[in-house]
Formats: C-alpha cells, sequence, structure tokens
C-alpha cells in the first residue's frame, strides 16, 4: 500500500508527457486567421463575467464563446485545440505568448478597455481621496515611474520601500494576484502596477495596507459586502458594474487581445522552427526547476498545504461534534426540534459547497471582523455535520431495540447503555463512510479561494501564473491531494480497527 502514492506519481507524470505531445501533433491544418472577423462561427474563449465575455456576445453573435473561470485557462485552452482564440487583456496575452512559443497575438487591438479601483458603492472617501491622489503622482512623474517600472519588470525587480505607518487605521484591499502585470507574486512577494498604486495610496492617506489574494468574483463579492475597502485586479470600467460598485478614475488603458496557435494565422509561413521538444525526464527536470525552485516557489506549495490541511482537519473535527448534535436533536421526542434539525441538515446538505462558503462570508459574516480561514472552517464544518448526523442516525438506528432494551434491564442508565452497547456497534457502521465523507470533505476544500485564503489549489494558480506551465503545477496539487487524502484515510482506517471486533 505505501508504494501506491510513487506508482500513481509516476503515471500521472507519464499522462502529462502525453497529453503535451498529443497537443502538439494534432494540430497540422492552418485556418488563415488573420482577425477577429475570421472567427464566425468558431470557439473563443473568455473568463466568465468580464468586459471581453460581453463585448464579444453583443459585437460577434455568430463565435461561439466558452466561458472559463480564470485567465490561466485561456492559454491552454488554446494551446490544447480546445478552442480557436482567446480573448483577454493585451499585457497577460503578451505574457502567455512570451511563454508559449507555438502562440502569438492574432489581434491587439479587438477595442480598448479603461481600468479603474473599485470600491464599495456606499463609500464616498476613499474613491474621492484615490482620484486625488492618482492626479498628483501623474503630476509629479511618480506615475510613469510606476509604469516604466512593471511593463518592463524582470526577476529582479523590487518593490520601492513604502512607508507603513497605519496611524489612521488599515486600508483593506483585495487583489488575484495571478495578473502580470498588475498584481502577481514574484519571489513570494505581492508585486505589480495594482500592488505599487495601492501601497502608495494607503500611505498618503496615512493607513496600512492589508493585502488579500482571492478570485475575480470574490473581488466584486467583497467590495460590495464591505470585506474589503477596495479592490484592484486590471478592472476595467463598465456601466453595468458602476451599478454595483463605486470606480475611482481610470489609472491605465490598455487593449483586449485575440491569442491563437501561429500555425492558425494567415501571417504563418511554416517555416518557424518547430517546438524543441524534450525527453520525458528533461521536460520533468525543466519543471521542477521551473516550477518549485525558481524563486523558492515550494514555499508557496508548502504554504497552500499547511492552509489545506488546518481546514481539513478544523473543519472535521467540528463536522464530527456538529453530526453528533444534530443526530441527538434529530433522535429527540421533541418533535419541533427533531423538525428544525432536520430542516436545518437538509439544507446543509442541498446547498454546494462552495455557495455555502460564500453566503457565510460575505452574507452572514459580512459586517464582522472574522478569519477566512475561520469561516472556512464553519461552512465546511456544518456542510460535514450534516452528513455526519446522517451517518450517525443510520448507525444508531441499526442497533436492535432489543440490545438496548436488555441494557436498561440490566441496570444501565440510558446513558451508560449508549456508552457501552450501542456506539461500539454504530461506530463500526459510521467509520466506512465516515473515511469517504472526510476524503470528500477534504477535496471540496478547494474552493477556499473565492474567499481570500491560500490554499494548495490557489497556490497551484499562483506558480501557474508565473511559469504558464498547466500542466506541472496541476498534477502537482492533485498527487499532493491524494497523498493528503491517503494519510488521513490510514489514519482513520487505524482508528476503525480499533473498534472491529473481528480483529481483536
Amino acid at each position: 500500500m505505501r508504494k501506491i502514492p510513487g506508482i500513481v506519481i509516476g503515471v500521472l507524470l507519464c499522462l502529462t508527457y502525453v497529453l503535451q505531445g498529443c497537443g502538439e501533433k494534432e494540430r497540422n491544418v492552418s485556418l488563415n486567421l488573420s482577425d477577429i472577423r475570421d472567427l464566425d462561427g468558431k470557439d473563443v474563449a473568455v473568463v466568465v463575467g468580464t468586459v471581453h465575455d460581453k463585448h464579444l456576445s453583443s459585437h460577434y453573435p455568430e463565435i461561439a464563446i466558452k466561458h472559463l473561470e480564470s485567465n490561466l485557462d485561456l492559454g491552454l485552452a488554446v494551446k490544447t485545440g480546445q478552442v480557436t482564440a482567446s480573448l483577454l487583456d493585451y499585457y497577460l496575452a503578451r505574457k502567455i505568448v512570451e511563454n508559449n512559443p507555438e502562440l502569438d497575438i492574432l489581434q491587439k487591438d479587438v477595442f480598448t478597455e479603461e481600468m479603474g479601483m473599485i470600491f464599495n458603492r456606499d463609500d464616498h472617501v476613499l474613491p474621492e481621496q484615490f482620484n486625488i491622489f492618482l492626479k498628483e503622482i501623474q503630476r509629479n512623474g511618480v506615475y510613469d515611474e510606476i509604469l516604466d517600472r512593471w511593463l518592463n519588470s524582470t526577476k529582479d525587480t523590487r518593490l520601492p520601500d513604502l512607508p507603513e505607518n497605519g496611524r489612521n487605521g488599515v486600508l483593506r484591499i483585495g487583489v488575484t494576484g495571478i495578473i502580470e502585470p498588475f498584481n502577481f507574486i514574484q519571489n513570494r512577494e505581492l508585486v505589480g502596477i495594482d500592488i505599487e498604486l495601492a501601497k502608495r495610496f494607503a500611505a498618503s492617506i496615512g493607513k496600512k495596507p492589508e493585502i488579500s489574494t482571492m478570485t475575480f468574483t470574490g473581488l466584486l463579492s467583497a467590495t460590495s459586502s464591505g470585506k474589503v475597502d477596495m479592490a484592484c485586479s486590471g478592472i476595467t470600467i463598465n456601466e453595468e458594474r458602476k451599478k454595483m460598485l463605486a470606480f475611482s478614475e481610470p489609472y491605465f488603458k490598455s487593449g483586449a487581445a485575440l491569442i491563437a496557435l501561429k500555425k492558425n494565422m494567415a501571417t504563418h509561413t511554416g517555416e518557424e522552427t518547430e517546438v524543441e521538444q524534450q525527453g520525458f525526464l528533461q521536460s520533468v527536470k525543466t519543471s521542477f526547476v521551473s516550477n518549485l525552485i525558481e524563486e523558492d516557489r515550494y514555499q508557496i506549495i508548502l504554504d497552500g498545504l499547511k492552509i489545506t490541511c488546518m481546514i481539513s482537519i478544523l473543519a472535521g473535527l467540528l463536522g464530527t461534534l456538529l453530526g453528533g448534535v444534530f443526530c441527538a436533536a434529530r433522535m429527540s421526542e421533541n418533535s419541533l426540534l427533531r423538525t428544525g434539525t432536520n430542516t436545518v441538515t437538509f439544507l446543509l446538505k442541498g446547498t454546494p459547497v462552495v455557495v455555502l462558503l460564500m453566503i457565510a462570508y460575505y452574507v452572514i459574516f459580512a459586517s464582522v471582523e472574522i478569519e477566512p480561514i475561520t469561516v472556512a472552517v464553519i461552512a465546511f464544518g456544518a456542510n460535514f455535520g450534516a452528513c455526519v448526523s446522517e451517518m450517525f442516525h443510520s448507525a444508531v438506528r441499526s442497533v436492535g431495540k432489543g440490545q438496548v432494551e436488555a441494557g436498561i434491564a440490566m441496570g444501565f442508565s440510558p446513558f451508560r447503555t449508549f456508552l457501552y452497547i450501542t456506539f461500539p456497534q454504530a461506530i463500526r457502521y459510521v467509520l466506512p463512510l465516515y473515511k469517504d465523507g472526510f476524503n470528500s470533505m477534504v477535496r471540496m476544500t478547494s474552493v477556499v479561494g473565492y474567499i481570500a485564503v491560500q490554499d494548495l489549489t490557489k497556490a497551484g494558480d499562483i506558480i501557474r501564473s508565473r511559469t504558464f506551465d498547466a500542466f506541472f503545477p496541476l498534477i502537482l496539487v492533485a498527487i499532493l491531494y491524494f497523498v493528503l487524502t491517503y494519510i488521513l484515510t490510514l489514519f482513520l482506517e487505524l482508528i476503525s480497527r480499533k473498534f472491529d471486533y473481528k480483529r481483536i
């Protein structure tokens, strides 16, 4: 059994290599693309909820739009042939094609977009303060220095030392942390245009910046609910968003660009040399160094793994406790308590965990100063508790009433009867189901990035945003989840043996 993780790692790495090879070989016919007008009837990928999505649906109805959740997947979708092209910000497109020689920019001026900082709609002070700050740095030349620093950044580019005295409190800032050159992690530090602007702004109003990373959808929700004071992540200004959020004056103007395979472009001459194919071991070595060694990126993975383990274990303990309480309430003689508990557990089990997580963070705890990790533990613990209560309830009912009555007849109290007769038998029925439920809960924690928690999945996304290597980080994260659940399963298996009378 201990050799299984190694076998799986080998299989997954082989599969990665095969998939990469297949992706390169299957595209051998040029589509002769010149611009967006040649994409009618073809698939084009966009990030859901962005202005790119709205622009395509409004101006190019003949294009088949494919919605993705992250900018990180746009290049991969084109590279693997899932779509013909992807529409995204020009500067991000430029980074993608720099790291993927088989891709190029098909058209860089599909439309122009203006980006702004976002604030809560009811906040009339911070937007005005930022607009004053923006005009001042544009006047004194600092703004041009910021753009020059990050639009032409290298691995050695650093944020300048900025004061963080916090005499007027804290400025809570939300970013995605995966959009270069606006905000990204380099040498384990958040940097970029948005980060420097936000930190300089915080210093100008005497506040200490407190930056959280979350998904793009999470940014909008966190700002509108007041979980952060402002958010910045290359967010395009449009009228629809203005109805829900307050925007600053535009601080950056960019173009929306299309990326596609070079082989599919009309400008392709067929004379370019093929991308050099590395052997399997060399490919793994290159990916290992790029994704883990450079900039000490393995530390990001380790930090994310610690967070995932913490949330999983604490949510498991909370869920087990709640499951016992729910089970006791469901078996109560009080009909009102039974009905209420049944309703609560039904709602908790029937609500998708990601929805429950966001409701907990952005609605239930919207006005409460609480750590996102704590909210994640509560949300996953409540969901798991509802499932555990069902397991406990079924297991307890599986113990014959005759044994309970016999225990009471022998002089045992109801509690001692449960402890010495019912519980040891019920636990044997529960543990196999409990192990599966716990493992499922561990895997479901991968969505905590929606509420500014940098878990294992988010750590993989951060690395992908820097290396643009889609396969290795995903495979690595999958392996780590497998190893984690495997270890926890072994631990629960040891516990289950203690209650198996056949092994005693």
